[in-house]
């Protein structure tokens, strides 16, 4: 016949409160944070900025997250765990540019978010004195303001 279905293993309806509880304690924490990182850019001095000024004031903010949470006596660790991971997340497409830049010589900044930028030399053959001097320069200024 009829067997009840069994409930080993199943979470209890405690485990499940506790668990939702924590869910929801985490996603006020990156909501935090994504609020942090999106209050500037959605700012008038943020909308205007240049990309390099945005993606670091979103490295910068994260960054600052990440150590905030790691040296609080009130946190888990979960929230450090969690600005260690969205910053590393975030920071990648930045890692990636500077590996190509590093290793192959390569520039893909369609954003103008990386520190180097092409110069008046770019058009210079490769490997002539002229590209080596201002092929590619470092953007001038502080992050945001013209070049």
């Amino acid at each position: 016949g009829l067997r009840a279905p069994s409930t080993r293993g199943a979470p209890t309806l405690l485990e499940l409160r506790t668990s939702a509880r924590l869910l929801a304690a985490r996603a006020l924490g990156l909501r935090a944070l994504a609020d942090a990182v999106l209050t500037f850019l959605s700012s008038p001095v943020g909308f205007s900025s240049s990309g390099a000024r945005a993606a670091s004031h979103c490295l910068d903010t994260l960054r600052r997250a990440a150590a905030s949470r790691q040296t609080s006596a009130s946190d888990d660790g979960q929230g450090f765990v969690d600005a260690a991971r969205l910053f590393c997340a975030v920071a990648q497409p930045y890692l990636a540019a500077l590996h190509r830049w590093v290793a192959f010589g390569v520039l893909e900044d369609p954003s103008g978010e990386f520190f180097v930028c092409e110069g008046p030399g770019v058009r210079e053959l490769p490997g002539t004195e002229a590209h080596w001097q201002s092929g590619y320069v470092v953007r001038r200024g502080r992050l945001g303001e013209p070049e």
